[in-house]
């Protein structure tokens, strides 16, 4: 029996809603959030094929169940994480857009570079202590 075709455009469209409905307003705060590319998250979005450790991420991020990128690809409908599993999700959309707020601050040329200088050492900060498990 042969397997039915792979849909990755539909799949893309699920990605990007499930991606902005999770807080994620751009597809770069949600390549920080995953730890990978943009152009990885534009190709999904675009429907290109991408590896099985992108699709598990992009899962996990958006608060649906492992499985569910090969479900939408054979045209079913995403598994939904139980709700005890999505303050992760939210903390990773809010320190996303965390991330994406001081991009923009720092690439604002009309602040002294003082406060540019402080902005950089505030994300390094807030960057040790979400890996000693804070924050």
């Amino acid at each position: 029996m042969k397997n039915p075709p792979e849909d990755w455009p539909r799949l893309g469209r699920y990605i990007a809603s499930a991606r902005l409905a999770a807080g994620f307003e751009t597809t770069r705060s949600f390549a920080d959030a995953l730890g990978i590319t943009e152009r990885t998250i534009g190709d999904l979005e675009r429907g290109n094929r991408v590896g099985r450790n992108t699709l598990l991420a992009a899962a996990k991020a958006v608060g649906w169940t492992p499985d569910s990128p090969w479900k939408i690809l054979a045209g079913d409908a995403p598994g939904m994480l139980a709700r005890e599993e999505e303050p992760s999700v939210r903390r990773a959309a809010a320190r996303a857009a965390e991330k994406e707020a001081l991009r923009s601050i720092l690439e604002d040329e009309r602040l002294p570079l003082t406060w540019r200088q402080a902005m950089v050492e505030l994300a390094r900060i807030m960057d040790r202590a979400e890996a000693d498990g804070g924050a």
